[in-house]
């Protein structure tokens, strides 16, 4: 035991904060950490790997500790598999309602959903009494339970999504990215299912959206496109001149550029933005295909723009007028670089991954004749 503390404490010293901090702030959650480095002698780089392996732990030592077999819930025994399902439905229920602290009843009722979803008979009340106080994925806050860290609800929703049917997966993902598309860079559940099943995710998922995502933006040109791609997401361009020198990164005008996002976009632009990190560099394809260059150039922004009522910035609505005035739409383009260097990129992503998965079928079909 002091030789596995002291591994960790080394780990913890040079690797483990860095890459865990919001982990290891927590010290209970520093503890599951430890007692999932004690188990495995690791925490392994995939995140979803060290999710697994913490959850099999808390549920092994409540066992453990006990000494005696879970009890019996209602009128089934719950396995650890069954377990994790109802914790995965329930997770994703509340996730999708953009909940992870609840009162009683709030939780009690999301258990009740999960045990229709999976068909498991238990006791909804001591299953949440095993959350909190033997598996301690729960805790308990005042009047209220919440989740040890967000990122297990996350974890737990991106097994629940993978583990549905390619119909299924495509539709609740298609309304999580347009009801919540800021999901994709403030939690990790897309995240987790590129990391955990890719090529399932790809087949079901990511190769229809982008299809929808470029057949919803063709226009009759390229510039046109670029257009109703970029007003998918946004409906202004602004010069924060009051900006300036502010921030650290806002020393220049075109540092001070902003976008006024729509009250109701639909998740396009934030998708593309995250295709293009995980994917750049994985194929060997030209990415930039705009024809156009980055400036800093502002100009006709300052000359056409209009502005504020009262202040001193400048705003360009990106509306179905912006083409006629050439000048100042080109120098638009410009100064969005690269959000259509990402367009173009899925572009191209989008042909790869059909290749893909086109000699992939191949192949299964080969070995599917194989006697």
């Amino acid at each position: 035991m002091t030789l596995k503390l002291n591994m960790f404490l080394h780990e913890l010293e040079h690797k483990l904060y860095d890459t865990n901090k919001s982990f290891c702030s927590n010290p209970l959650l520093l503890n599951i950490m430890l007692l999932t480095f004690r188990e495995f002698a690791e925490i392994p780089d995939k995140i979803h790997i060290f999710y697994r392996r913490a959850f099999d732990v808390l549920y092994s030592q409540h066992d453990a500790t006990k000494g005696y077999k879970r009890k019996k819930r209602a009128d089934k025994d719950l396995t650890s598999d069954e377990f994790k399902k109802v914790l995965s439905a329930m997770s994703t229920l509340s996730y999708l309602d953009d909940m992870n602290s609840f009162d009683n009843s709030t939780l009690l009722s999301y258990i009740e959903d999960a045990k229709k979803i999976v068909d498991i008979n238990f006791n909804g009340e001591e299953y949440k009494v095993d959350l909190v106080e033997s598996v301690c994925i729960l805790i308990l806050d005042g009047l209220d339970y919440k989740f040890q860290h967000r990122s297990f609800q996350e974890y737990f929703t991106a097994e629940f999504i993978l583990g549905m049917d390619d119909e299924n997966l495509f539709q609740i993902l298609r309304r999580l990215i347009k009801e919540k598309p800021s999901s994709l860079s403030n939690d990790v559940v897309l995240d987790l299912m590129y990391e955990m099943e890719r090529e399932k995710l790809e087949k079901a998922f990511i190769i229809p959206f982008l299809k929808e995502i470029i057949s919803s933006t063709k226009g009759p040109t390229k510039e046109a496109s670029y257009l109703k791609y970029i007003q998918s997401g946004y409906s202004k361009i602004s010069l924060s001149y009051s900006m300036i020198g502010i921030a650290e990164d806002i020393d220049t005008e075109e540092d001070a550029i902003t976008f006024t996002v729509k009250n109701k976009r639909i998740g396009y632009t934030d998708f593309i933005e995250f295709i293009y990190r995980k994917y750049d560099g994985t194929f060997n394809f030209e990415k930039d295909k705009t024809g156009l260059s980055k400036t800093n150039d502002l100009s006709n922004f300052k000359k056409y723009g209009k502005k504020v009522l009262n202040g001193p910035d400048i705003y360009v609505n990106l509306d179905d007028t912006l083409p006629l005035n050439k000048v100042l739409f080109t120098e638009i383009l410009k100064h969005l670089y690269h959000y259509l260097i990402s367009y173009e990129f899925a572009i191209n992503l989008l042909t790869e991954l059909e290749e893909k998965h086109k000699k992939q079928g191949a192949i299964r079909e080969v070995l599917f004749k194989l006697k």
